[in-house]
């Protein structure tokens, strides 16, 4: 049984990272002829429809949170069999700017307004 794991990952791109990983992982299977390789892009394809269902309908994940993906599987009879059961989607969303930021110069604090523009500082370094 091996184990796909994406690492952490920004929400909108982990297609992309699943499908690398998940190449890399079967490269030599591919090589041994163990598993084609129009079955490994099926197969990751698959994949990434029911992760699509999960991810961005289901759980409503922001493009910007990040997120780590896990899921175990084998290589049977050329054919890639997911462990869904072992699935885990951790996320964690981004976070807005802080609205207060402080200022070296002056001693003080810079109140930044909702423009998101620093009033009472000039050439302060942040």
């Amino acid at each position: 049984m091996a184990l796909l794991r994406t690492g952490l990952v920004l929400a909108g791109g982990y297609a992309e990272r699943l499908k690398r990983v998940f190449f890399a992982q079967v490269k030599d299977s591919v090589k041994r002829g163990e598993l084609k390789k129009e079955e490994a892009v099926r197969s990751v394809v698959e994949l990434n429809k029911a992760l699509y269902k999960i991810i961005v309908e289901e759980l409503k994940v922001d493009k910007g949170d990040v997120v780590r993906i896990s899921l175990e599987y084998e290589i049977k009879d050329g054919t890639v069999h997911w462990k869904m059961d072992s699935l885990s989607v951790e996320v964690w969303p981004r976070c807005p700017p802080p609205k207060v930021y402080k200022s070296t110069e002056k001693g003080g604090e810079a109140i930044i307004s909702e423009e998101g523009k620093a009033q009472g500082v000039q050439g302060g370094h942040t």
